[in-house]
């Protein structure tokens, strides 16, 4: 077994942070093809798949940035040694796509997606955790016995029992939310939350969805439109969510309010307006 499924960390100096992260990111493109193997062997033994991960998109414009450069930007996890997530989240997407299972995989991991913001599951994991000295397999093993009915996958229940083998137990929750984003980002699909002063109609939402989708460079755009009376005219635009199913905390907005148009306009004539 690859020493970095064990302990990323061995054999990098801690005191060398350049050297950590070279070692970091070589560790993870040369064992990311290792780890994907050996989900799919632990699965089924297929000899030839396509990943629904392997979907590329080009980078998308920005109208406004709602979080730091860098944090978008930092490709690392290091709250699990350097090893990023995305190793496991295309493992498991390839371990869904030798079983055919796609669409069931992505229902479960909405699922514990869901259940860490309070779902129906939490409640066994947190019995599981208060149990003294119990082992990552051992509160995998009980978990998912317990909640057996809900999965909708032959494959998520093995992928984490899989992961408390090898001691990832702890980044499910990480996981769960990264598949999500991950398989929306494969398929072109771009959430994006309007808000505008009244309801918009059919011919607005349209020219939005197909705006939207040509600005981000994707194929379909996920529209949730809410109502705001107080913005008077316009609307405002929220995307690139860190949850794309819930759309919470969004990463870009635009601001096309009437307000903010007089503002500008005042601006533009050198009056300065609270």
């Amino acid at each position: 077994k690859p020493f970095w499924l064990k302990d990323p960390g061995l054999g990098i100096s801690p005191q060398c942070p350049a050297v950590r992260l070279r070692s970091a990111e070589k560790m993870a493109r040369g064992a990311g093809a290792l780890l994907a193997a050996a989900v799919v062997c632990f699965f089924v033994d297929v000899p030839g798949f396509v990943s629904p991960l392997l979907t590329r998109q080009g980078s998308a414009s920005r109208s406004q940035s709602l979080v730091p450069r860098e944090a978008k930007d930092r490709d690392l996890d290091w709250s699990f040694g350097g090893v990023p997530v995305d190793v496991y989240a295309d493992a498991l997407a390839d371990a869904a796509a030798a079983t055919k299972e796609a669409v069931p995989v992505m229902q479960d991991m909405m699922y514990l997606k869901d259940m860490w913001e309070g779902g129906p599951a939490m409640e066994k994991w947190q019995e599981l955790i208060l149990i003294p000295m119990i082992d990552d397999l051992t509160m995998a093993t009980r978990f998912v016995e317990a909640r057996k009915a809900d999965f909708k996958s032959t494959v998520v229940p093995k992928f984490i029992i899989f992961m408390a083998k090898k001691l990832r137990l702890h980044m499910l929750k990480t996981l769960s939310l990264r598949y999500v984003q991950k398989m929306y980002t494969a398929q072109s699909i771009a959430p994006v939350k309007v808000v505008s002063a009244s309801a918009l109609s059919e011919e607005q939402t349209k020219m939005i969805k197909d705006k939207m989708a040509k600005k981000l460079g994707v194929s379909d755009i996920k529209l949730l439109s809410t109502t705001n009376p107080d913005l008077v005219a316009g609307f405002k635009l929220y995307w690139d969510f860190e949850d794309p199913e819930q759309m919470t905390k969004p990463g870009s907005m635009q601001d096309s309010t009437f307000s903010t148009y007089l503002k500008e306009a005042a601006l533009n004539q050198g009056i300065l307006v609270e």
